[in-house]
């Protein structure tokens, strides 16, 4: 349920706004909570006509409940519970039962099962149940602004912002969540980790506009803004304590990990314009930004940006101006650069680690963790972003397009390999080039505008291709051993977009064994030596797996008689081909209608659910799909047949990668506004009552819980989905008073 409450008045030199939301949602998933609490509270105040103050307080507090979140060394595969729903085996009982065949109460957590330890085969809904993990977190805001005309074409603008934000998060998994030994560094886990983070900013900025004549313009703008920001953070992690009640890792028990840090940044940016407006239809505008970061040395610390941009106001032409079908029609373009710091601090410094892990001689010891880099540069993006604005029929409708062409340059590169010898492995470095280029469409149009009746209609599309155009020769970012079963490639190479991955075709099924063997590209058999039978179909090397009837099927590229990475085609990447959104509004009299849609197009995803549940390799629990499998020569099926701990049945094919492709219902909203003469006798200006639903529908053929899966955090992690949990459908129901 929600709950917002809203007051806000004022008069001719003070305004004010104070709000208060109160958000309460119960999760999709056992055990999945989250409460919001949102405040905020504004002031205006204009001392005279030439000063004026502003605050804006802003504070939210998050309490969410969670399962318990594994990490991947905790769990390795097993660390999303509703995959583990979907893989355990379903003869095993969720609670434990006594001699009389009566469960009392106790769940069934073996130490092993034929599926492995408990360790990596957890009953999910006693994990569900019993692991916990409460996150707290605070985010604040402060801002504090004035505005002083010096004179009326002279405006001095200053704004100081402080952001607080602060985060805990408590992970406790009791012995009973899992049955595994009590020695176990996962037996009475507990986790405490905390960090903060605070920033303040300053902005001061002076406008000048002076006078120069009726039909001429000009702005200077000059700028100067600062930031500091500093992070603290510290995690401790404990095991083994005597009972499931202490929960806190700082009771006398078996310290496993604790770890803390502390950073500090500065930037601080000079920024100046000049624009020039000629009878508003002809505009150019010049500037330039100065931009320091302690992220960098001495040497590169400063960086300049330039930027322009123009438009030309067709609508103002003789040609045009005089058409009663459009109110304005402005052709837009500006190019600019800037600049981007490395996500890390202190790397031009030598670092090192200290710790209870790192020893020498029976001591502990100081290990180096990074190398000095001094000759890091800033990051640049180059862009350029022409446009079109057109606004017509008396204001009903309006179309934006616009196109936009981002390359990035000095490209900031992670684990780029530098020789041993140097006691690293590898160094982050510039150097490498990256293009992101895409339009974006808007066109919101009232089709009806009538005293008694409205209906208007609006939709975004946009696209977004990114490609590598250029990476230094001994830069290799190369995941995925396709020799493997479950295994997809991840190759970044210039010429292809980031976030793409490679695998084999799937071509169905061997329908016996006479038809698992070589073809040449006109599909007829190929011989070996022996000119009486035909070559058959292997995995890897000459001393492979040999296919048989009831394996799967991957298509031989090259002809050779062996499924290896030179068969390995592109399948695509996570990034969506066109997303964007749709609504419409209609209003008769006093009663509205709202909608909005939301829509992706030609995302592709790997189901890894799919996956483990089709490829009858152990004892993993299985999909309706397996019933038809390969079970005889002669079938025929695109399933293909159980084969335990053996074979190729299923290798990082295009089998288990699905268009996620969908759209979904993301809001409606069926409001009224009572009539006004009813409420008089209680004083209330205006009364609107509603009622609104969210992510009530979601078209798609994606055969997931969920479509919507999010883009990975980094360029060497596969867009897979273990069983999202899906949005949960909302209703809401209100009323806006206004006294």
């Amino acid at each position: 349920h929600q709950h917002d409450f809203s007051v806000r008045g004022g008069g001719e030199k003070t305004r004010y706004n104070m709000s208060m939301g109160f958000f309460d949602e119960e999760g999709t998933t056992i055990g999945n909570n989250l409460k919001k609490l949102n405040l905020r509270s504004s002031l205006d105040y204009d001392l005279s006509r030439k000063l004026q103050f502003k605050t804006d307080i802003m504070f939210t507090r998050y309490d969410q409940d969670n399962t318990y979140d594994v990490e991947d060394y905790e769990f390795g595969s097993w660390k999303s519970l509703r995959s583990v729903a979907y893989r355990k085996m379903p003869n095993l009982s969720i609670y434990d039962r006594d001699t009389s065949n009566i469960h009392y109460g106790e769940y069934f957590t073996p130490l092993t099962t034929l599926q492995g330890s408990a360790r990596d085969a957890y009953n999910p809904v006693a994990f569900a149940n019993l692991g916990s993990q409460k996150r707290f977190k605070d985010n604040a805001r402060a801002l504090f602004s004035v505005r002083y005309f010096i004179t009326p074409r002279l405006i001095f603008n200053s704004t100081v912002t402080l952001d607080i934000f602060d985060n805990k998060i408590s992970k406790f998994l009791p012995y009973k969540a899992i049955g595994y030994y009590y020695s176990s560094d996962i037996t009475n886990h507990a986790v405490n980790e905390f960090s903060k983070k605070s920033s303040i900013y300053t902005f001061n900025q002076l406008i000048y506009r002076p006078e120069i004549g009726r039909n001429h313009e000009l702005v200077f703008l000059g700028q100067f803004d600062t930031e500091e920001t500093q992070s603290r953070w510290y995690k401790t992690e404990s095991s083994q304590s005597a009972s499931p009640y202490l929960t806190q890792p700082v009771n006398d028990v078996h310290l496993t990990w604790f770890g803390s840090s502390f950073s500090k940044y500065r930037a601080l940016g000079f920024f100046a314009t000049g624009s020039y407006i000629y009878k508003d239809k002809y505009s150019l505008m010049v500037g330039a930004k100065y931009e320091g970061n302690s992220k960098f040395s001495k040497e590169s610390r400063w960086g300049l940006f330039p930027t322009f941009s123009v438009f030309w106001r067709l609508s103002e032409e003789p040609g045009l101006k005089n058409l009663a079908f459009i109110d304005d029609l402005k052709l837009r373009f500006s190019w600019g650069q800037s600049g981007n710091s490395p996500a890390q601090n202190y790397l031009y410094f030598n670092t090192y680690e200290a710790g209870t892990s790192i020893s020498y001689m029976d001591m502990q010891g100081v290990r180096p963790t990074g190398i000095e880099l001094t000759s890091l540069q800033w990051e640049t993006i180059d862009q350029i972003n022409p446009g079109i604005s057109f606004y017509g029929l008396k204001g009903r409708l309006n179309i934006e397009i616009d196109y936009y062409r981002k390359k990035t340059l000095n490209l900031y590169l992670q684990n780029s390999g530098i020789p041993e010898q140097t006691g690293f492995s590898s160094i982050n470095r510039n150097d490498g080039e990256m293009e992101n280029r895409g339009f974006e469409f808007l066109i919101d149009y009232t089709v009806v505008r009538k005293q008694d009746f409205q209906f208007n209609f609006n939709i975004n599309v946009s696209r977004n291709e990114n490609q590598v155009l250029r990476l230094p020769e001994n830069y290799s970012l190369e995941y995925g051993n396709m020799l493997e079963n479950g295994n997809y490639k991840i190759s970044i190479v210039p010429g292809e977009p980031l976030g793409g991955f490679f695998g084999y075709q799937y071509a169905g099924v061997y329908l016996s064994d006479d038809d698992a063997i070589v073809r040449d590209e006109n599909g007829d058999p190929v011989y070996g030596l022996n000119i009486d039978s035909p070559l058959t179909m292997i995995m890897g090397g000459p001393s492979g797996y040999v296919f048989v009837g009831g394996d799967a099927k991957y298509v031989d590229r090259n002809h050779d008689g062996k499924i290896d990475e030179l068969d390995l085609v592109y399948l695509g990447d996570l990034n969506p081909d066109f997303m964007g959104g749709a609504g419409f509004r209609v209003q008769y009299r006093n009663i509205i209608l709202n909608t909005f849609l939301f829509f992706k197009v030609g995302q592709k995803i790997i189901n890894q659910t799919r996956m483990d549940t089709e490829k009858m390799y152990n004892y993993d629990n299985q999909s309706l799909a397996t019933n038809w499998r390969w079970r005889r020569e002669g079938d025929t099926t695109d399933i293909p047949r159980a084969l335990f701990n053996d074979g190729y049945n299923w290798l990082g094919s295009d089998r288990f990668v699905e268009d996620g492709s969908y759209l979904r219902l993301k809001t409606i909203s069926l409001s009224y506004l009572i009539n006004p003469n009813l409420l008089q006798k209680l004083r209330i200006k205006e009364m609107r009552i509603y009622a609104t639903g969210y992510n009530l529908f979601t078209w798609t053929n994606y055969s997931g819980q969920d479509p919507d899966v999010a883009p990975p955090s980094r360029p060497d992690v596969l867009p897979k989905d273990y069983s999202k949990t899906p949005p949960s459908i909302r209703l809401m129901f209100g009323a806006n008073i206004t006294f």
